[in-house]
């Protein structure tokens, strides 16, 4: 044999016990082989077997044990299992239909949701790959586990229903470690997401938002005359007039059923949203930002990038007000996260409009502006089409900066 065919050799060996003894119930179990006897019958040469061995512990698909067993040391290789599935991937061989139907009904167990585009999509795709070529696409992992948590982590994320859980309580929860999806599978979900889901150009932590696995806990804090009812309990928040906070569990079971103000103002960062509600609670009508059409508002402080329960938040809001006068606003950062977060929440808000995010705004507080980083005018230019940024956007790129809310307290 020659060197790729005693590779070859070693690989076959390995997966065909794996093929034995594989079971989503023991991950654990070690796969191994004893090699000792095609080496005492001169099967191969000695130097081929390790040279090969070595090539393959480089590439993390083994590891070799000289074991000494009644004064002779045995030659056992073990398979790592992490990467089984690039071992299979690396020789071009099938899958056998003892595993193939075991990944195949694994799959299967998942609760199909046309919620879930993204998750049928990546599905149906690879799945078919499994059982017409008999092979496993990459985009299952590398090995058994890693296939394994990936599949439970789209459970976890069908199961959730849209609703936010913190990450390492999702993790924990469906994983059984709080640390696993941070450290295994975050980055591999977020590129499933990007390559099945048509919302493209998100960044990874917008992904995470988007999904509902959320790594701190940011809940609403909103400022004006609202009333939820929850369970047959009325919620009156218009006494807090320093704001109060709204949680996840309020917004899922609240329903509006009294809302006065015929504004609502939606605002990107905390430390603004603080100190412009106290330009309203002081009724400081010299302070350069004060708007007496505002100062009867529902402010809300949305914490960047909506989750969606921030955004089943606005859009029962909107359900209520939407047959009235009410106007909507957004005040976030001129810049692209900014303008990105506006439509996103135009989703919820569809009459929504910006609030200080005009060519005005821009040009009077231009000694505030910070160059823009050529990756994010890359992206003004070619993603940002919305008319209400038609001029803001130009001149931005024309000067390239941008603003941020904080510049105009």
């Amino acid at each position: 044999m020659n060197r790729e065919e005693v590779k070859k050799y070693i690989a076959t060996q390995l997966l065909d016990v794996y093929k034995q003894k594989f079971d989503f119930k023991d991950l654990k179990e070690e796969i191994t082989y004893d090699f000792t006897e095609e080496l005492n019958s001169s099967l191969f040469k000695s130097r081929d077997f390790s040279m090969s061995v070595i090539e393959l512990e480089e590439l993390n698909f083994v590891k070799i044990n000289y074991t000494p067993i009644a004064g002779e040391y045995r030659y056992i290789v073990k398979l790592l299992r992490d990467n089984v599935f690039s071992l299979y991937r690396h020789f071009n061989i099938n899958i056998p239909c003892e595993i193939k139907d075991k990944l195949v009904e694994k799959i299967s167990s998942l609760k199909q949701t046309s919620n879930y585009a993204w998750i049928e999509k990546y599905i149906a795709e690879n799945q078919k790959i499994l059982e017409v070529d008999s092979r496993i696409s990459d985009k299952f992992g590398r090995g058994d586990k890693m296939f394994s948590l990936l599949i439970d982590t789209m459970r976890g994320i069908i199961d959730t229903n849209g609703e936010d859980i913190s990450q390492r309580i999702f993790s924990k929860r469906y994983l059984g470690n709080s640390k696993t999806f941070e450290r295994n599978i975050q980055k591999r979900l977020i590129g499933i997401y990007k390559k099945y889901n048509e919302k493209l150009n998100l960044t990874n932590y917008e992904v995470l938002t988007e999904i509902g696995i959320i790594k701190h806990s940011n809940d609403l804090i909103i400022k004006g005359d609202l009333i939820l009812n929850v369970e047959g309990v009325d919620l009156d928040y218009s006494p807090f007039t320093h704001g109060a906070m709204i949680d996840n569990i309020t917004i899922a079971k609240g329903k509006v059923t009294s809302l006065k103000s015929k504004e609502i103002i939606i605002i990107e960062n905390k430390s603004v949203f603080r100190e412009f509600i106290e330009i309203y609670n002081e009724s400081n009508t010299k302070h350069k930002l004060f708007n007496d059409a505002l100062k009867n508002s529902l402010f809300i402080y949305i914490g960047g990038f909506p989750s969606p329960t921030k955004m089943l938040f606005l859009e029962k809001l909107y359900s209520y007000s939407q047959n009235s006068n009410m106007n909507y606003y957004f005040w976030g950062d001129i810049d692209y996260g900014g303008i990105k977060i506006f439509n996103k929440i135009c989703e919820a808000l569809p009459r929504l409009k910006p609030y200080l995010m005009d060519k005005a705004t821009l040009e009077n507080y231009q000694e505030y502006c910070e160059l823009m980083t050529e990756n994010s005018l890359n992206k003004i230019f070619s993603e940002i089409n919305n008319y209400f940024f038609k001029d803001v956007v130009s001149f931005m790129i024309e000067k390239n900066i941008t603003l941020e809310q904080e510049a105009l307290i």
